[in-house]
């Protein structure tokens, strides 16, 4: 299955992860915001940012914002790579 707890956990293959990646969270989601700050430490390439007023949907909470950092962020992967 693929439900939560049945997937084994990759927290140890973290640094692994070579490719620039984006985490974003609301920072009315404490626990996310915690669980995205930890995976940052552990992935050198990996960036979090916090949208504020929103929860654990910020896509549909905050769409504006959720929006322009993605955008923000996929702009620098692409002038990285010219």
């Amino acid at each position: 299955g693929m439900g939560t707890g049945v997937q084994p956990s990759l927290w140890s293959r973290l640094h692994e992860a070579a490719m620039p990646t984006l985490l974003l969270t609301g920072a009315e989601d404490a626990k996310f915001c915690a669980i995205a700050q930890a995976m940052v430490n552990e992935m050198p390439r990996a960036q979090h940012t916090i949208i504020a007023n929103a929860g654990h949907t910020v896509h549909l909470e905050q769409p504006d914002d959720f929006t322009r950092v993605v955008e923000q962020f996929l702009q620098r992967q692409k002038a990285r790579h010219r």
